[in-house]
């Protein structure tokens, strides 16, 4: 029994409000940083994060369950850390209010209409990268007008970390696909994503593209790769090249990619912010420096990675919550009905931690709602939304002997 708001209108337009200042386009901070558009969105997340609060208090009671608790460990620890290395708690509040915010909006919906929190976030997302793709055919240096490609902002965001939106949106794709199987809108949200990601041509971004792609059109019905994209076995294997590439720099497997992508094996001077981020960690290497700044040529970066991202933050604990809050999460999802899209969305968490070889994770919105989306799935299986399907890319691969 849904419990509703007195029309259909009324539920997209409060979904609507409580999801739109979590998915902020990025240009409005980078270059925008101190207006009076970045204050608005900031306000507005804070009333959608205490409306939701309210909300869920009144009809709930706030329930604990292990999903809020491992996020709530995590977040509490991190900030213990900064406490300690006399770090400012705000920005620590803030990813956890942004992480809870999305967590109890989407559990709150999931319960009572999810097939409008799936309609509502599938046409949200491909609106907002049907902008995008509009804008970067009108402004192709960015909106920022930059003279190199390294630095181009766009409606949401710079070329190497706008994969992270494209692959949540892609998750609603299949989603509603599943809600309307015959509906054309996700394969051109799908297709509209891989001619921008091409265009942009983000290395990272073109790799993680291109193994979805490949697995929605040759893989996904296969059962053998379906039960080898396990969530273990992916962390492990993350974990695995994690250590293989970025703290034994060992890079001569992958170099047929750097070959192919035209890129420096420095993974465009990330190797530099690495090293410099393990020698800051190893000065603290149990509760970590309190922020992930790293310091290299006189100025303040960040890792580029997520391991390391949460090793400066939190130290070998903080790694150790974090992988917690993963797995916890991951196996938090049965689909016991729905083999193929549990294969699917296992496949698109790898793709994530892939990215996280080069771009932080823990305090990205679209990679905590990716990972909220897998606390929920199976609400959306019981309420048979669900058809093990994925997108309908109306493309039959025919073997002639």
């Amino acid at each position: 029994m849904y419990l509703r708001i007195g029309n259909k209108n009324g539920n997209i337009v409060e979904l609507l409000f409580l999801i739109i200042p979590f998915f902020r386009p990025d240009f409005v901070t980078e270059m925008y940083g101190d207006s009076l558009l970045n204050t608005i969105f900031a306000i507005w997340r804070i009333l959608s994060f205490v409306y939701i609060f309210v909300k869920t208090i009144k009809y709930e009671q706030i329930k604990f369950d292990i999903i809020f608790g491992v996020i709530l460990l995590y977040e509490l620890f991190m900030a213990i850390s900064c406490l300690l290395n006399h770090v400012s708690l705000v920005g620590r509040i803030i990813n956890f209010g942004n992480f809870l915010g999305i967590y109890l909006i989407y559990k709150y919906y999931a319960d009572r209409n999810p097939l409008e929190l799936v309609r509502t976030n599938f046409n949200l997302f491909s609106i907002m990268i049907l902008i995008n793709f509009i804008l970067t055919l009108i402004f192709p240096n960015g909106l920022n007008n930059a003279l190199n490609d390294s630095a181009r902002i766009n409606f949401l965001g710079k070329d190497n970390t706008v994969t992270l939106f494209f692959l949540t949106a892609i998750i609603f794709c299949v989603l509603y696909s599943n809600l309307y199987p015959k509906n054309i809108k996700p394969i051109i949200t799908f297709i509209i994503i891989i001619l921008t990601q091409i265009y942009y041509f983000s290395g990272s971004g073109i790799i993680a593209i291109a193994l979805l792609t490949f697995y929605i059109l040759f893989l996904w019905k296969n059962s053998i790769v379906n039960k080898m994209l396990n969530p273990n076995f992916v962390i492990l294997f993350f974990l695995i090249l994690e250590y293989a590439i970025v703290f034994l720099g060992k890079i001569d497997f992958i170099s047929f990619i750097f070959e192919w992508l035209q890129k420096s094996s420095t993974f465009s001077d990330r190797r530099y912010y690495w090293n410099t981020a393990i020698s800051q960690f190893l000065s603290s290497p149990l509760l970590g420096q309190g922020n992930g700044i790293v310091n290299l040529w006189d100025n303040s970066y960040y890792s580029h990675n997520a391991i390391l991202d949460v090793m400066l933050k939190g130290g070998i604990i903080g790694v150790i919550c974090w992988l917690i809050l993963l797995l916890v999460i991951t196996n938090w999802m049965k689909l016991k009905d729905n083999a193929r899209i549990k294969g699917f969305i296992s496949c698109t968490f790898l793709i994530f931690l892939l990215i996280g070889l080069v771009e932080g994770l823990e305090d990205r919105i679209v990679f905590n709602a990716f990972l909220v989306i897998i606390s929920i799935i199976d609400i959306l299986a019981k309420k048979n939304l669900l058809h093990d399907k994925l997108i309908n890319v109306g493309i039959k691969i025919v073997i002639r002997k």
